[in-house]
C-alpha cells in the first residue's frame, strides 16, 4: 500500500475523518500525524513520516490561516515535501488567501463548504489512483531488481572483474 501525508489543522476534525475514510476506500494509507504515536520531537516525527510517504496533500482552511503556529507547521511540512520531491496537492478553502507558492504545486482545488470539499477531493480521485498504481509498479520493480542483484551475485561479478574464481 502507498501512503499519503495529510498536512492539516487538528481543528478540522470533520474534514480529516472524511479524508481517512476516503483514502482507505481507494487503498491509499492516510498518514495523519495526530494519529501517529512516537516518542519523537515534532520536527523529527514530521520528517520520519514524510520520508515514508509517496504523496503529500495539504488541507488549507480558515483554521490554518488564522493560526500562526499551525501555518508555520504546515509550511515546514510542505517545505520537506518539496525537498523530498513528492507529488504535492492541496485543497484550499475559498474564504482564505492561498500562499503564492501554491502555484508551484502539482495541483490544487478550492472549496466553499464541506460538501464542496468532498466534490473537490473527488476531482483528484483518478490522479490519486493513477499515482497509486504507478508507485506500486515502481516499488514492485525495485523489489525485483533487489532480488536479481543480490549481494552474492555482486561478489561473483567482483571476483570476475579482479580475476578471482
Amino acid at each position: 500500500m502507498i501512503n499519503i501525508f495529510i498536512s492539516h489543522s487538528s481543528k478540522d476534525v470533520e474534514i480529516i475523518n472524511y479524508i481517512k475514510d476516503y483514502f482507505n476506500k481507494i487503498d491509499i494509507e492516510p498518514i495523519i500525524l495526530d494519529d501517529v504515536i512516537e516518542g519523537l520531537p515534532p520536527p523529527q516525527k514530521i520528517l520520519k513520516n514524510l520520508k515514508n510517504c509517496d504523496i503529500f496533500l495539504m488541507v488549507w482552511t480558515k483554521n490554518v490561516y488564522e493560526s500562526e503556529e499551525t501555518k508555520a507547521i504546515l509550511n515546514h511540512e510542505i517545505s520537506i515535501a518539496f525537498a523530498l520531491d513528492l507529488p504535492i496537492f492541496a485543497i484550499i478553502e475559498k474564504s482564505v488567501d492561498k500562499p503564492r507558492y501554491f502555484d508551484n504545486l502539482t495541483d490544487y482545488k478550492r472549496y466553499n463548504d464541506f460538501n464542496d470539499f468532498k466534490i473537490q477531493l473527488e476531482k483528484f480521485r483518478s490522479t490519486f489512483e493513477n499515482l497509486r498504481d504507478e508507485i506500486i509498479r515502481h516499488k514492485s520493480l525495485l523489489e525485483l531488481l533487489k532480488k536479481r542483484i543480490s549481494l552474492p551475485s555482486l561478489f561473483k561479478v567482483k571476483k570476475r572483474i579482479i580475476g578471482g574464481k
